[in-house]
């Protein structure tokens, strides 16, 4: 009965946390606290929560492009692949030493392998097997376990660098053995030149003559079939950069019609501008002469108005001449008249001898 409720309360508790591990979340908030928020506490949760991730994003992504500049500087310093050559010295096996056939391989950056060391003696040979890793400039020789001896990145290296008298303990023991690191393979001694990658002989025994050359053989293949890859990478660079530079002549080509046909435009636009500059010049000019001849039609009108003017009053001044003339004449004639009658009637009156003045007509009247 204890062991039932000790198994509920067990299984109420798991229950608890995964209900509490399974809870929403609103932008980092849980669901609960969530729903009491107002509007605008969940409008700052937002920008908050979206800031912070961009932050984030952003930084992840600085850290990225730091880690990936550092990876690119180290690959542009330190060799791709390496070639090394263990030799001379002896491993040691329960306090007994044994002298050991040299081995050479090669190593890519990042990469770890095994290999083992042989002992001479053929008839009944000792072996003991040795981890090796490339990274980032460091080669690490351990016992499987741990690495025991790191050589760090020389100059040397590019050019060939070899460690005297090497030593290291562990699950393995070696002693004054030579190590050679460097960009092509260590040629000690030609027949016992085994670089073969991972097809190091297990069996104990020293490779023979045919072993050797077939193995020769195997190397001057893939040094073919490398020079061949070599080969076609470079007839592939070489067609991509043809093809690059017929591209850029095309561009430039492009470019330049471009350019002449922008030039053409502009020429057009040039000439389609003083074409209009023209008209408009002959426009004004024909405005200015219909300006002007309306200017000499209106002094001409003006002109007309003028000595019709003068005419007018010309005829006027001839005909209140006239009329002056006419009226001084038919006054003068009155006046003659008048004097005729009067010397008419004074003659009439001396002859009766009655004159006495005029009368109020201005004729001559006789006395009684």
């Amino acid at each position: 009965m204890r062991f039932s409720s000790l198994r509920f309360v067990v299984l109420t508790g798991l229950l608890v946390t995964l209900l509490a591990g399974c809870a929403r979340y609103h932008y980092g908030v849980r669901e609960d606290h969530w729903q009491r928020m107002s509007e605008s506490e969940r409008t700052e949760v937002i920008r908050i929560y979206q800031e912070r991730r961009l932050h984030e994003e952003r930084r992840r992504a600085v850290e990225a492009e730091m880690r990936a500049h550092e990876m690119a500087a180290r690959r542009a310093r330190y060799p791709e692949t390496i070639y090394l050559n263990l030799s001379g010295g002896a491993f040691i096996i329960k306090g007994q030493r044994y002298a050991f056939h040299q081995h050479a391989f090669k190593l890519r950056q990042g990469e770890t392998r095994t290999f083992s060391l042989v002992s001479r003696n053929g008839q009944s040979p000792h072996k003991i097997k040795i981890w090796v890793r490339y990274q980032d400039g460091e080669v690490m020789l351990g016992d499987g376990k741990r690495y025991l001896r790191t050589f760090k990145y020389r100059d040397d290296w590019h050019k060939g660098d070899h460690y005297k008298g090497i030593k290291f303990r562990g699950n393995v023991h070696i002693d004054n053995v030579d190590l050679f690191i460097g960009p092509e393979p260590f040629r000690h001694n030609q027949t016992e030149d085994n670089y073969q990658g991972r097809s190091q002989q297990e069996n104990g025994r020293p490779l023979r003559r045919y072993e050797v050359e077939v193995l020769k053989r195997q190397r001057a293949k893939e040094e073919r079939v490398k020079q061949e890859r070599a080969n076609q990478e470079r007839a592939k660079q070489e067609r991509a950069n043809q093809e690059r530079a017929k591209q850029e002549r095309a561009k430039q080509e492009r470019a330049k019609q471009e350019r002449a046909k922008q030039e053409r435009a502009k020429q057009e636009r040039a000439k389609q501008e003083r074409a209009k500059q023209e008209r408009a010049k002959q426009e004004r000019a024909k405005q200015e002469r219909a300006k002007q001849e309306r200017a000499k039609q209106e002094r001409a009108k003006q002109q007309r108005a003028k000595q019709e003017q003068a005419k007018q009053e010309q005829a006027k001044q001839e005909r209140t001449k006239q009329e002056q003339t006419k009226l001084l004449k038919e006054k003068q004639e009155k006046e003659e008249k008048e004097k005729k009658e009067s010397n008419g009637n004074k003659a009439e009156c001396i002859e009766h001898g009655k004159s006495n003045g005029r009368s109020k007509n201005g004729l001559p009247y006789c006395d009684e």
